[in-house]
């Protein structure tokens, strides 16, 4: 894959999270796929989640702990077949709490060589989403 459709090819990756992630988990994703998202104890999305059984538990675990908005890319920094995704989520709602939060985060994928994701690791500046699952 050339480099510019690394970038097209992220960039809509990060549209469809949030407004198709069926498709995402159905026909991006390698069978062998690792999601990393390592968080503080008391959210309840944070963890390993592999395969397309994993990514279907991530994002029910997210629907049901958070109202999430379409996530803003500011930047898609791409080497080989790996890119490093910059962005921010904005006007999360916590819905335990009714709490909002933004974050700032930055995420790492790789893709196989046939095109399709085979590893995301999200780096968040999490702090506000922290405060905003407390009680």
């Amino acid at each position: 894959m050339a480099l510019d459709d690394i970038e097209a090819r992220t960039r809509k990756l990060y549209r469809l999270l949030t407004a198709d992630f069926m498709d995402v988990v159905k026909n991006w994703i390698t069978d062998d796929f690792v999601w990393i998202n390592h968080l503080p104890e008391h959210i309840p999305f944070g963890g390993i989640y592999e395969g397309a059984d994993g990514l279907m538990r991530y994002g029910k675990e997210l629907a049901t702990a958070i109202e999430l908005k379409p996530l803003h890319v500011d930047n898609v920094l791409v080497q080989g077949t790996t890119a490093a995704i910059i962005g921010v989520e904005r006007g999360t709602r916590v819905i335990a709490t009714g709490k909002f939060y933004d974050m700032d985060w930055v995420h790492v994928v790789k893709y196989a060589d046939n095109g399709k994701l085979s590893y995301l690791r999200e780096y968040n500046q999490y702090e506000d989403m922290a405060a905003a699952f407390r009680r």
